[in-house]
């Protein structure tokens, strides 16, 4: 049994609250200098030097997120070079999708510079982007009013915010509020366990809601889009791609982790710049598996329905979750896919990030609502 294709998925990095929150000061100070913009060759170097500036502090990768990121990518390369991806001198053609916001878009080339870290080059690799539409956001819901009257109250005396600054907040803004704050340490520790249950709970149900097999079908495009290199490899035109980055919301990576019924993971919120690695093998017959592994911890990931050992055969992956949605079935190969830039492995050259150019072109699948980056 070979690796033919090894996939990241991965949750933006830390970033800043999605709404203004006070102390605005706070949060700038968390974003990015130009210096290390620069660094990682967010912003080109090439003419004139330009002062680089943030106008709104709100839903922006913080200097934190890019730190995470970037450590996410040196541990990626080393897998790869413990898997034996290839020669040294051998190219491996990648893939860059990410939902179109600018969080995203920098945490993808912060993992980008941390797979080129190892070999001294000062630009990122020669990548595709492809931009998606198939996240998945959570839900605004209204129940549970007293509840969230709680958190809003809980969060409100917390962080010694105006009387009314959370007064009309939804689940997800409070969500935000609460996550952004214990990750920057605005949260005395463990004052906010209860609270903290209470904000994660809708987003669990939403995700449960939205993988049940009667409502299957909104997460399609969002099991098509991070199955579809063993799908493709299945259908013979998988081509030459071997690596794939995909950036996604954490309520996406949440309903992933519930539709493949993985029981470590469906419990949990996936924090910033967590990560999963889908490894698409086949045998000697033709036959098409997966392999799930956590990346920092080298652990495998099984669903609860495949009990035996070794990886998950696709056949039977489709027959549990992807017989009942007809939108999942394998995407058809475009002639742009055939001409994709190749990278060096590993990734010995960084050359030319193809993320330079402004995010444009064709969604990655359709059909799904719009993207957040919660």
């Amino acid at each position: 049994m070979r690796v033919r294709h090894t996939q990241l998925l991965l949750r933006g990095g830390a970033r800043t609250p999605l709404e203004p929150l006070a102390p605005e000061s706070f949060w700038r100070s968390t974003l990015p200098n130009e210096t290390l913009l620069r660094r990682l060759s967010i912003v080109s170097t090439e003419g004139a030097r330009r002062r680089v500036s943030v106008e709104s502090p709100w839903k922006q990768l913080t200097t934190r997120g890019m730190d995470e990121s970037y450590a996410l990518g040196r541990r990626i390369e080393t897998w790869m070079s413990e898997q034996s991806l290839g020669d040294e001198e051998e190219e491996v053609p990648a893939l860059v999708i990410a939902s179109p916001d600018q969080r995203s878009t920098w945490t993808a080339r912060a993992v980008l510079r941390g797979l080129c870290a190892s070999h001294g080059q000062s630009d990122p690799m020669a990548v595709r982007l492809r931009t998606t539409r198939a996240a998945l956001r959570v839900p605004v819901q209204d129940e549970d009013e007293d509840a969230k009257q709680d958190v809003a109250m809980d969060l409100t005396e917390l962080l010694a915010l105006r009387p009314d600054a959370l007064e009309d907040a939804s689940w997800p803004r409070l969500l935000d509020v609460a996550e952004t704050a214990s990750i920057f340490g605005l949260l005395p520790k463990g004052q906010l366990d209860q609270a903290w249950k209470a904000v994660l709970a809708p987003a669990h149900r939403a995700a449960r809601a939205l993988c049940d097999s009667k409502a299957a079908k909104r997460a399609g495009p969002l099991l098509r889009l991070t199955l579809e290199p063993a799908m493709l490899l299945q259908s013979g035109s998988l081509g030459s791609e071997r690596l794939r980055l995909v950036v996604l919301p954490g309520f996406s990576l949440l309903c992933w982790a519930c539709a493949l019924q993985l029981p470590r993971l469906v419990r949990l919120w996936p924090a910033p710049s967590s990560s999963l690695l889908v490894e698409t093998l086949d045998d000697q017959d033709g036959q098409i598996f997966l392999r799930i592994w956590h990346p920092r911890t080298h652990l495998e990931l099984r669903p609860s329905w495949h009990q035996e050992d070794g990886p998950i055969p696709l056949e039977r992956l489709q027959q549990e979750k992807l017989t009942r949605n007809p939108s999942t079935r394998a995407p058809r190969r475009t002639r742009a896919d055939a001409t994709r830039p190749k990278v060096t492995r590993g990734v010995k050259r960084g050359q030319e990030l193809g993320l330079q150019e402004p995010l444009r072109g064709k969604t990655g699948a359709s059909g799904a609502s719009g993207v957040t980056v919660t």
